[in-house]
């Protein structure tokens, strides 16, 4: 009787893997199953991210495989994230994946945001119908929000990558208090009130394309911020408030500029702190939420901050352009805090560093050409807009005695403390830093002030530890060296000034790199921190050295006979 069902004669290949299957169990080794393909009309198997198995996306979002199942990397990319679950490579199965950790948000932070930016606008709307002769317009009820949004939009990036507080909240947060500084800010212009005027003048000459308009005062100077004012009321049709927030974005923007350089070229600073100080610090908040130059060279030591970060971390070439765009901003209003920020790259440059591929020797030569050619420029401006020769003590003497003549008028002026030798920097560095003290103000605006010096002196004191680890951070981060210069320098030049309301406002440009002293690690905290990467490269010079040497599996004996062999004959 026939079977009704006879069984397919077993192919050849069929005979050979039958016994090769029985060998391959018995030493304990499996055989892989070839790969499934997919069915028609369905796409391959992917991970979470939707990319094949074996690819990766780049920065740009593309999938890139090397045309082996592997992945391969595009311009510009890195090591995937230790936090990223999709962009590690292939592990084991069986061992549990990270999760990516949430962004640390803090609801009272986004409150108090939403409170302040809520009290901003209501203190708008009251400004543009109450009776008075200089009110806000309904302009600015539609510009603030404008404003909010397009800051939203520039924060949200680094924030989206900062897992360990909520930068966003803070940021957003010190916006909205630099939205109600500006509006009493407008309540009492005093020089803003000038470069409306002038800004007013100078639009409808750009209107008519007449570049050439005459400010009324030199450039490099006060004419630069008429200029840029008369180009902000063009577009804005001459309204003064709409121009306080401009101004106002300017330097939040310089802020947050000072901030990303901060975290790239101090990757072990307390980022935290640094953020809460540069956005909600007081004078931070209220001098530079207005059309004047505080916001400007904010705007400006914030471009050139992040091009010395660029610099100092290995990215020479868009670093020199970022901070000479920076320098040049500076140079059109104050050339003398240009050249400043040019001493502090200069000494940031003698610092060790990081690793040995951070600095070549053709780069540092292009850069010292770049800062001789610079700093020889930026002199020249200088001299002119102060009217002295730098090139001598007694002119510097000079233009040090005028500036104190100048400054010392009105009801808040003192007995400035001026440099004329290193004996004279701890009592200067007391006077710029932290005066007036509570017992030497007359007003209530000069107790707010002296209030914030009194905190600022004691957060210093508290900060202890981590002024004990400045000498390290000198040598190992030249960042830091870049602050550090720039604040002594900041000391040496603004030493001259003799009246606490005009000190106050020049300190907000020294405060953004002055707050870097304050953040590096804490002496306890370095000794748990990362090494440099030069002392990282000479551990992993062995596990380097054994990468390169191709692996060798033991000797294993083949226990498969090769059946597709002829067989043997055996000779008697």
């Amino acid at each position: 009787m026939t079977d009704p069902n006879p069984a397919s004669p077993a192919s050849p290949a069929d005979r050979t893997a039958e016994p090769v299957d029985d060998l391959l169990g018995r030493v304990g080794v499996e055989r892989s199953a070839p790969p499934i393909p997919p069915l028609p009309g369905r796409r391959p198997p992917s991970d979470r991210s939707g990319a094949p198995f074996g690819a990766r996306r780049g920065r740009s979002g593309a999938t890139e495989t090397d045309g082996r199942g592997g992945h391969r990397g595009g311009r510009g990319d890195t090591a995937p994230a230790e936090d990223d679950p999709d962009q590690q490579p292939a592990a084991d199965p069986s061992a549990p994946r990270r999760r990516v950790r949430p962004i640390r948000s803090q609801p009272w932070l986004r409150m108090a945001a939403g409170g302040a930016f809520a009290v901003a606008f209501g203190l708008i709307a009251f400004g543009a119908v109450r009776p008075r002769g200089s009110n806000t317009s309904i302009l600015g009820l539609v510009a603030l929000p404008l404003v909010a949004v397009l800051a939203h939009q520039i924060v949200r990036r680094a924030a989206a990558r900062e897992t360990r507080f909520d930068l966003l909240g803070i940021a957003m947060f010190g916006l909205s208090l630099r939205a109600v500084g500006a509006f009493f800010r407008f309540n009492a212009p005093v020089d803003a009130l000038v470069y409306h005027q002038e800004g007013s003048r100078i639009a409808p000459a750009l209107r008519g394309l007449d570049f050439g308009v005459d400010t009324g005062r030199p450039i490099p100077g006060t004419g630069w911020i008429r200029y840029v004012s008369g180009i902000t009321h063009a577009f804005v049709i001459d309204d003064m408030f709409v121009t306080f927030l401009i101004f106002m974005l300017l330097s939040f923007v310089g802020a947050f500029l000072c901030y990303l350089a901060f975290v790239r070229a101090v990757p072990e600073g307390d980022h935290r702190r640094y953020a809460l100080l540069l956005f909600l610090w007081p004078s931070l908040v209220f001098w530079p939420s207005s059309i004047g130059k505080e916001a400007w060279m904010i705007f400006g030591l914030g471009v050139a901050s992040w091009g010395v970060a660029r610099i100092v971390t290995g990215r020479a070439g868009i670093g020199l352009l970022v901070t000479a765009t920076g320098l040049l901003l500076l140079s059109l209003v104050r050339p003398h805090v240009a050249l400043m920020a040019v001493v502090g790259l200069g000494v940031a440059l003698l610092a060790r560093p990081k690793s040995r591929s951070t600095f070549r020797i053709g780069g540092r030569i292009v850069i010292v050409l770049v800062l001789l050619i610079g700093g020889s420029l930026i002199v020249g401006r200088t001299s002119e807009v102060l009217k002295i020769d730098l090139t001598g003590a007694e002119g510097i003497n000079t233009a040090l005695e005028e500036t104190q003549e100048q400054t010392d008028q009105g009801g808040a002026q003192f007995n400035s403390a001026i440099v004329r030798s290193p004996l004279d920097y701890p009592e200067a560095f007391l006077t710029v830093w932290f005066r007036p003290l509570p017992v030497e103000v007359r007003d209530a605006t000069g107790l707010l002030s002296a209030a914030e010096n009194v905190f600022l002196l004691g957060l210093v004191l508290v900060s202890w530890r981590r002024l004990l680890g400045i000498p390290r951070a000198l040598i190992r981060t030249p960042y830091v060296t870049y602050a550090a210069a720039y604040s002594l320098v900041f000391v040496y030049a603004f030493s001259v000034i003799a009246n606490f309301g005009i000190l106050a406002r020049q300190r907000t440009q020294g405060l953004v790199l002055f707050f870097v002293l304050l953040c590096i690690p804490a002496i306890s905290e370095r000794r748990q921190a990362p090494r440099s990467g030069r002392e990282r490269a000479h551990d992993e010079r062995p596990r380097r050295r054994l990468a390169r040497e191709p692996a060798t599996a033991p000797a294993v004996p083949n226990l498969v006979p090769d059946l597709t062999a002829p067989p043997r004959r055996e000779h008697a």
